[in-house]
């Protein structure tokens, strides 16, 4: 889970972290998050979450008010399979900047490169 630093217009918007861990950004201020973290993002603030580590990463997203949910269907693309794509997949930038501008979210960065898996 890498996702670009963005700012909601008018959403704001909480996760609960169930599993895993993850680096929150809410403007200046990074915070590493594991389970039984919440996270609070305020819209208007540049803000990123991204998973720390290969561990899955599990979280309930809430967004006030609801709607952004419709950003997250357009933009993904539902697995084939239980398996995490590969990493070196990168998102088209310029369709994700034309669905987050529909839904009131607005992306000032890319999402982090993921360092190469460790080897055994």
């Amino acid at each position: 889970m890498a996702g670009p630093l963005h700012i909601h217009h008018k959403h704001d918007e909480a996760f609960y972290v169930l599993e895993g861990r993850v680096k929150a950004r809410c403007g200046d201020d990074v915070h590493e998050c594991g389970p039984g973290s919440f996270i609070w993002l305020p819209r208007k603030v540049p803000h990123q979450v991204n998973a720390v580590g290969d561990t899955e990463v599990r979280m309930l997203e809430f967004s006030l008010p609801g709607g952004i949910e419709g950003f997250h269907r357009e933009a993904g693309v539902p697995a084939e399979t239980r398996v995490l794509s590969p990493t070196s997949v990168r998102p088209d930038m310029d369709e994700m900047r034309r669905l987050a501008a529909k839904y009131d979210v607005e992306i000032i960065g890319r999402p982090p490169a993921r360092p190469p898996a460790q080897a055994d």
